[in-house]
């Protein structure tokens, strides 16, 4: 009886490459609209974290539904895409492809950094007055 060997399956990279593609756009996507919030909330008083209780911040601001969505979700979601990245390190995943085995790495901590930031006082303090 002759033995043949089934071939194996290539695993691409594509699927981990574009989980820590999504991480870093993510991260980008939220120090914009944090950037955004803060400069808004400097119009209103002299300094960004000095908020005027009585100003109504969202009339005629096209970008509050974004920003705020973004402030209030953007931790969950990375802190989603950070268990994603647990399991396809845990899995071995990217065995015997260093580049996906640093870009996985790098988006995993890029999404972590946005959890770190966005659970933040500073944050949780301009989420709170845009939701008032």
């Amino acid at each position: 009886m002759t033995a043949v060997s089934a071939p194996r399956r290539h695993r691409t990279a594509t699927g981990g490459l574009l989980l820590a593609a999504a991480q870093f756009a993510g991260l980008a996507w939220f120090v914009f609209c944090l950037t955004l919030a803060v400069d808004r909330a400097a119009e209103f008083s002299s300094l960004p974290f000095l908020i005027d209780e009585d100003a109504d911040m969202l009339s005629g601001w096209a970008w509050a539904l974004p920003v705020g969505w973004t402030l209030s979700m953007g931790p969950l979601v990375a802190g989603l895409s950070v268990v994603a990245t647990a399991i396809l390190l845990i899995t071995r995943y990217a065995h015997g492809n260093r580049l996906l085995l640093a870009a996985l790495i790098a988006g995993g901590l890029a999404a972590a950094c946005t959890v770190a930031v966005g659970v933040g006082p500073d944050v949780q303090s301009v989420l709170g007055w845009l939701n008032d």
